[in-house]
């Protein structure tokens, strides 16, 4: 059995990663007959930072910002490989995964920059006019957008009490979508009283004042761990009945300008556990 380490790191400018030793994608050895197997992990974490980089250098989409400023990480690569000291092959390889971290995040940022004048901007003519409708010339005009069609999305989940400050960070920072469950189980805990277990509608409201696309998922998912306990009583034929008004119901009270409504995923999966086939569930 061969195994890789993952490892969560954390640089100045960069944030917290995770690093992979990967033995150049071949794996460890397990130690099933209780030997053990002794290996530096700072430069193993080093070995993948690098090769990443330099796959990355090599294809196409990065290969025209290839300024052989890798070099110094060749070399240093060298150095560690020809250390002799455990402790000296861990602090040169300290180097390389910041360097080589760090040359990774200017790829990127470069490769963004260009791509935004590919993909992302056009020209655009403006004719600024009198109230007359006559053109106006030398107009000083400032353009500030206000809305874009790209979702930068969160999955919402309940969105349980004391998360309000966060999602007001998360929409500060550019976050303008975010995908809320309707479980029934909590949607729905009894037949009688819709959404008496949270008050849903506050936490949708909440969301929308912060500007987000909204989305729903969970209205229906077959498993009896979300479904309330008078549902799953039910006779197959009245829980059809319960269900088409239990969406209906969430859909039209909550989510009339949702972008998406999902009422359902892996049903076929999930069927089993309720006891129906797939042609009762479709």
């Amino acid at each position: 059995e061969k195994r890789i380490v993952m490892a969560q790191f954390f640089l100045i400018n960069v944030g917290n990663f995770v690093m992979k030793a990967s033995n150049g994608s071949y794996g460890f050895s397990g130690s099933l007959d209780k030997r053990s197997e002794v290996i530096n992990l700072n430069f193993e974490f080093a070995k993948d930072s690098f090769n990443s980089l330099r796959e990355k250098l090599a294809s196409e989409l990065y290969k025209s910002f290839d300024d052989n400023s890798s070099q110094d990480l060749v070399d240093l690569m060298q150095s560690a490989v020809d250390s002799t000291s455990s402790s000296s092959k861990a602090s040169i390889a300290n180097q390389i995964i910041e360097k080589s971290i760090a040359q990774e995040e200017d790829l990127e940022m470069k490769r963004a920059a260009r791509d935004i004048q590919l993909y992302r901007t056009s020209q655009v003519n403006v004719q600024v006019s009198d109230d007359k409708g006559a053109p106006l010339e030398g107009v000083t005009v400032r353009i500030e957008q206000q809305d874009h069609d790209f979702r930068f999305g969160l999955y919402g989940g309940q969105i349980p009490d004391g998360q309000e400050k966060l999602w007001k960070l998360m929409a500060s920072a550019g976050i303008n979508s975010a995908t809320v469950d309707f479980w029934w189980i909590d949607t729905e805990p009894t037949a009688e009283n819709v959404n008496s277990a949270y008050v849903l509608g506050q936490k949708i409201e909440f969301l929308k004042n912060l500007g987000l696309k909204l989305r729903a998922t969970g209205l229906f998912q077959p498993d009896p761990q979300v479904i309330p306990s008078y549902a799953l009583e039910m006779s197959y034929e009245d829980f059809c009945k319960s269900l088409y008004k239990h969406t209906f119901n969430l859909v039209s009270t909550y989510c009339q300008d949702f972008e998406l409504v999902e009422v359902s995923t892996d049903l076929n999966t999930l069927a089993v556990k309720m006891g129906y086939n797939s042609s009762q569930i479709l």
